[in-house]
């Protein structure tokens, strides 16, 4: 017996191994957990560099422009590296066992997401070890991002292509995951909340990611062969690169809430031994969240002088975002009704 055992228990390295070739949707959510883990370590190490710089006036722990480069790095790390591969964690263990599905769609795809995210944040962060890393703050603005000297932006640039490319793969997979392949019987009006936020947030990440994609090959052919697409006096506008961005990062935000929102809901339900009060209001808050997040871009970008009429059409949908998130709310509070808390 004892030598049977021995037989079958696998060695580290071919445990390493099956990890870094699997295509098992359980794996791979460890991967992403691991990966997001790692790069929050980092984000928050920055974070930390900037807090000592911050704890006393004059301080001259670190100089301006690698202060610069910690606040860019800090913020895109901790958007795009930490707080993504969570969401794709959960999104990975949960949905497929919770429509009755064996796997996600494309297996395959479902890894190559994986390692191009991954690899995408290594990339980001090779401007460290380059002679300076992204210093244009975590938005990119032009001109600072198509101006700034060195590499740093560059790499700021390819990292998040290529780790925005494994992202669409993987919304991309888990919109055809849910769409075909639930169990008989499992409606669209069956599925648990948690799988509904991921649903939408995959729509999300198909329609936002590509506008970042965009803004981030305009501004790569702005640096690299001066092609005057934010350049004010080549013909350009730097304002572009801000509607270009806030498209994207606008929907990036619900992207990370709604599948909170959604955790929030199964752990509500769960522990109040009920089911979740109002679902299909809940449901349909949680898509009129997704739709109304792709009109309300431009609420970051009041002060460029898009005049009165944009100015109040967005500020109106700013405002209406929260009538469906509010709905959320009072759901939750009202699952609690007639349930003891505190015991």
């Amino acid at each position: 017996m004892s030598t049977m055992v021995a037989t079958n228990k696998k060695s580290f390295g071919s445990a390493i191994w099956d990890y870094l070739t699997t295509v098992d949707h359980k794996k791979i959510a460890i991967l992403y957990l691991v990966a997001g883990g790692f790069f929050f370590i980092v984000g928050g190490l920055e974070a930390l560099a900037i807090r000592w710089q911050l704890v006393q006036p004059m301080n001259d722990f670190v100089s301006a422009g690698f202060y610069n480069e910690l606040i860019t790095m800090h913020g895109t790390t901790m958007i795009f590296l930490a707080a993504m591969p969570l969401i794709f964690a959960f999104m990975n263990a949960v949905v497929p066992l919770q429509i009755g599905a064996r796997d996600v769609a494309f297996p395959f795809l479902n890894s190559l997401g994986f390692w191009l995210f991954f690899f995408g944040g290594i990339m980001l962060n090779v401007g460290w070890f380059t002679g300076g890393a992204a210093d244009a703050g975590w938005t990119a603005y032009a001109p600072l991002s198509t101006t700034s000297p060195g590499h740093g932006v560059d790499y700021y640039v390819l990292g998040l292509q290529i780790s925005g490319a494994g992202t669409l793969i993987a919304g991309i997979n888990f919109l055809v995951t849910i769409v075909n392949m639930r169990a008989p019987g499992m409606t669209y009006m069956r599925m648990p909340l948690f799988t509904w936020s991921a649903f939408v947030a995959s729509a999300l990440i198909l329609f936002a990611f590509p506008a970042l994609t965009v803004g981030l090959f305009l501004m790569m052919f702005d640096r690299l062969f001066d092609s005057g697409f934010f350049n004010s006096s080549m013909g350009g506008n730097s304002v572009i690169w801000q509607h270009l961005f806030w498209i994207f990062g606008h929907p990036e935000v619900y992207i990370l809430a709604l599948p909170a929102f959604g955790i929030f809901s199964e752990i509500i339900s769960t522990f109040s031994k009920k089911r979740l009060f109002g679902y299909t209001a809940m449901v349909f808050a949680t898509v009129l969240i997704g739709f109304l997040g792709f009109m309300v871009w431009a609420h970051h970008m009041f002060t460029v002088g898009l005049g009165p009429a944009a100015n109040s059409i967005f500020a109106v949908a700013t405002m209406a975002i929260a009538v469906p998130t509010g709905i959320k709310i009072f759901n939750w509070l009202f699952t609690f009704g007639g349930v003891e808390i505190f015991k």
